[in-house]
């Protein structure tokens, strides 16, 4: 016997009581962010001339696997523009961000990987996704490594792909995971699920930047899906993410939810971080290669 989940009446009620409850305890958001970039377009030149990020097709080819017609036929993205991130861009990139004490919202909405923008297309395969997360704590509910409850193995990001206004990923498989970060928590609820494909558009809602139209897929024909969250006893669906400054805004099918997600940083911590950042040549708080100053945190 199948199990309705559409909210009844007095769930609707229930769950609006506690939102206004919760809400009241909500910390304000900061002024909506300006439309600069984090990334001058001098910066990314400087980081292709440095060999961190690399134009390789069969590389991207073998990183997408089956999932390349879908990246290149459904979501239209030019495999001709896409570079290879390596783990000193990265570590440039988000140290920055870091330093800025912004979020992956913040900088997987920023006008780089914007439709229309500069034409910066990123991928990560899985040996810098490997890397990248024994470096950063992104704080994400997309992690590149997602640990379920034993005896359920490890879930693994097999790519990650930024810019023509395109979010997309690929798991080596599907889990259920209790994410570590309160900030997470949706009425006590921490629990997150993958899937082996999740995408959304990079775009703007009423002038903020947002993560739009977030949908998953269970493999690489297999027809796009709502993105769920169990939450009591209703499985609301999360359509996308609008950035305020620091806070994000959850639409969802129930209702709106706003959080202050934790900024990415450094697992070895900060002071070790700009160590690092200064042998790369690319410290956070000056411009690489010649570039105009870093625009100011969001």
């Amino acid at each position: 016997m199948s199990l309705d989940r559409s909210p009844s009446r007095w769930a609707r009620a229930l769950v609006f009581a506690l939102v206004v409850s919760w809400a009241s305890r909500a910390a304000a958001a900061d002024p909506a962010p300006a439309g600069r970039s984090l990334l001058s377009v001098v910066e990314v030149q400087w980081l292709e001339q440095r060999g961190w990020l690399e134009r390789d097709p069969a590389r991207v080819l073998r990183a997408l696997g089956p999932y390349a017609d879908r990246v290149t036929g459904a979501e239209h993205v030019r495999l001709d523009e896409v570079r290879i991130a390596h783990i000193e861009a990265l570590e440039c990139v988000l140290g920055r961000v870091a330093a800025a004490r912004l979020g992956v919202a913040q900088f997987f909405t920023d006008p780089l990987f914007r439709a229309g923008g500069p034409g910066v297309v990123v991928l990560l395969d899985p040996t810098t996704l490997s890397v990248l997360d024994q470096i950063f704590d992104l704080h994400t509910i997309f992690p590149p490594t997602v640990v379920p409850a034993p005896p359920a193995a490890p879930v693994h990001m097999r790519f990650l792909l930024v810019g023509q206004g395109r979010l997309l990923m690929s798991y080596d498989g599907a889990a259920s995971y209790a994410h570590h970060d309160g900030a997470y928590s949706i009425f006590g609820n921490r629990d997150y699920q993958v899937h082996p494909f999740a995408r959304m558009t990079i775009g703007t809602q009423h002038g903020d930047p947002a993560l739009l139209d977030l949908a998953v897929a269970d493999g690489p024909r297999a027809p796009l899906q709502p993105f769920k969250k169990h939450v009591l006893f209703l499985w609301p669906e999360i359509h996308g993410l609008f950035v305020h400054g620091r806070d994000v805004t959850a639409d969802t099918s129930v209702i709106d939810r706003k959080i202050r997600p934790p900024p990415i940083d450094w697992r070895s911590g900060p002071a070790s971080g700009a160590r690092r950042l200064a042998q790369n040549g690319c410290p956070a708080d000056e411009p690489w290669g010649g570039a105009p100053a870093p625009s100011p945190a969001r």
